[in-house]
């Protein structure tokens, strides 16, 4: 991470620049508008989930997450959210688990608990629930209080089985799975603490880097922005922890923050998240005396808010899994068929080596037959290799900025909308439009930028600059 400096871009959303290679791998239009308009928007997805129980997502050169957070934004928003809904309304005509009912009702008398609840809505619940709360014990003896919690613990029990059932047969209708592939470890662990902040000060605006500045200070606006909810991050947080563990991810997330200005960027409430999902993991699993009892009652009251969310994104039907490998050696080995492709590799100038006819070739082998490829290049070297590999492939078109902005390819002839018209197609059969070759499936981009180089040489194909050229002459 040290030679990436994040910045916030139009829309609020964070990028990111490399010093290294002095380029930026987020558009400064809005990061987060840009994975929606090219990546989300051209896809028919609310079909998709209509037809579809079972839905696999590949997201290549996954960063920090921009377009399974998305993808996944636009499911919850505008499936998962109706469910969950169902959910509190079934929940209003059923006993709450808030351990003030569960002792009310089971334990009265046992503890007093009453004004606990209102004094977790208050800004400073922690410290006044330290001063405020009290708890009253029955002056019998302790066999008998352990009868009290055990009645407690089993009341626990069978209400959360009964929530979590429910959830499971009305809410989770769709399985998704997502495949998030980069060799980057440190900017996937980094991803779900960003913040989006949509109401940038002045002082916030500029990074004092040329490259970046020159674009910030554009008088371009931002036609329409984009709410991401943070249910994205929960998600995505709590998968990096099952897979790469609490104490990696708090190490790498301590090296950022180590410079200061890097904490402008961050989301510190997903910090906390990560805590109590930590610790929610191993709760107590038993209530052995009164100071442990008494433990479990601040700590649910402490951590409801945490508490309900994975409850039901636990049964959301959702399924993350981060892989640090060459997405070459993935594609190679994936063992499922994709529905959806997101191809966000860096520029094919710079990381050709994901933009061969080769790995296209091994794309159209684990691509559904209504998949679809999205991609934000219009290089015609990508789209010739598509083409070459027997693909459909047309464009995306950008609504917010009314222009055609990427590419889709897909075996289905009806999954692409605009198809490449003549004056692109004619464009492919220039020097543009000679492929990049990875014959190894290992070579270095340098290898395969070289080998294209020769193959610029040796060809007598008319060059891109003349057929741009010579359209222009014969349309006057």
């Amino acid at each position: 991470m040290e030679d990436f400096i994040p910045f916030f871009t139009q829309d609020g959303s964070v990028g990111l620049y490399n010093k290294s290679d002095n380029d930026i791998y987020h558009s400064v239009y809005g990061a987060l508008s840009e994975a929606y308009d090219k990546f989300i928007l051209p896809v028919d997805f609310y079909n998709y989930f209509q037809n579809k129980k079972y839905i696999n997502v590949l997201d290549i050169c996954y960063g920090i997450g921009y377009n399974s957070k998305t993808f996944l934004n636009y499911f919850l928003k505008n499936f998962f959210q109706k469910k969950i809904q169902n959910f509190h309304n079934h929940a209003e005509n059923t006993e709450t688990i808030h351990t003030d009912n569960i002792l009310i009702s089971k334990c009265n008398n046992s503890i007093y608990t009453n004004n606990i609840l209102q004094l977790f809505i208050k800004k400073n619940y922690k410290t006044e629930l330290k001063k405020s709360a009290k708890y009253d014990f029955l002056k019998n003896n302790d066999s008998d209080n352990q009868d009290e919690f055990e009645k407690c613990k089993t009341f626990i029990k069978e209400n959360n089985k009964n929530k979590n059932d429910f959830l499971k047969d009305k809410i989770s209708k769709y399985v998704i799975n997502i495949d998030a592939v980069d060799t980057n470890k440190s900017l996937i662990m980094l991803s779900p603490f960003f913040k989006y902040n949509s109401n940038l000060k002045s002082n916030e605006k500029f990074t004092g880097i040329k490259k970046i500045d020159k674009y910030l200070s554009a008088n371009s606006k931002i036609k329409r922005m984009y709410k991401l909810s943070n249910d994205c991050n929960f998600i995505i947080l709590k998968s990096l922890i099952d897979i790469f563990g609490y104490d990696s991810i708090l190490e790498n997330y301590k090296k950022f923050i180590i410079k200061t200005e890097n904490r402008n960027f961050i989301d510190e409430n997903m910090l906390d998240f990560m805590k109590f999902y930590q610790n929610y993991r191993y709760n107590l699993s038993s209530c052995q005396n009164k100071s442990t009892f008494l433990h479990n009652i601040y700590y649910r009251y402490l951590s409801c808010r945490y508490k309900n969310q994975l409850n039901v994104l636990d049964n959301s039907g959702i399924s993350l899994k981060f892989h640090t490998n060459d997405a070459r050696q993935f594609v190679l080995k994936a063992d499922k068929k994709y529905d959806v492709i997101f191809l966000d590799a860096f520029t094919p100038s710079k990381c050709p080596s994901l933009w061969t006819y080769e790995f296209f070739d091994g794309l159209y082998k684990i691509l559904n037959d209504d998949g679809v490829i999205l991609t934000y290049t219009n290089s015609s070297a990508v789209r010739n290799a598509m083409l070459k590999n027997n693909f459909y492939v047309g464009k995306i078109f950008n609504q917010n900025e009314n222009k055609f902005t990427g590419t889709v390819a897909s075996k289905n002839k009806n999954t692409i909308v605009y198809f490449l018209n003549d004056y692109e197609l004619g464009l492919l059969n220039t020097n543009s439009g000679i492929v990049y070759h990875d014959y190894t499936g290992k070579s270095s981009n340098k290898e395969i930028l070289d080998l294209r180089k020769e193959e610029l040489n040796k060809s007598n194909l008319m060059s891109a600059t003349q057929y741009i050229k010579r359209n222009r002459i014969n349309e006057i």
